[in-house]
């Protein structure tokens, strides 16, 4: 059995990993990577897909499941971050695609 946890790599970026039980964070940075999904086609500079992700994986959204029913966390986000409510839309369908395509 894995648990889902966060893990942030050595440039910041925050990750969702899947961790056997009973391994310490020695062994996030090899886990597999369950999420978030890349966003660089939102065409944003770095730091702003930076912002995107951790802010996405602050509210614990990282996959299919968990995007589910949060379009309100993702539209909050992107008004913390001064971007278009038109973005969620956007990440989302990103999740969709990548999660349930």
């Amino acid at each position: 059995m894995s648990n889902v946890v966060k893990y942030t790599d050595e440039e910041g970026w925050d990750w969702a990993v899947a961790i056997p039980e009973g391994l310490d964070e020695d062994w996030y940075k090899t886990a597999p990577i369950v999420g978030p999904p890349d966003l660089s086609e939102l065409g944003l500079d770095k730091k702003m897909l930076k912002a995107i992700q951790n802010g996405l994986m602050a509210y614990d959204i990282y996959d299919g499941q968990t995007i589910m029913g949060r379009r309100k966390q993702i539209r909050d986000l992107m008004q913390e971050l001064g971007l278009p409510i038109e973005f969620e839309r956007q990440i989302t369908v990103i999740f969709t695609r990548t999660y349930f395509d």
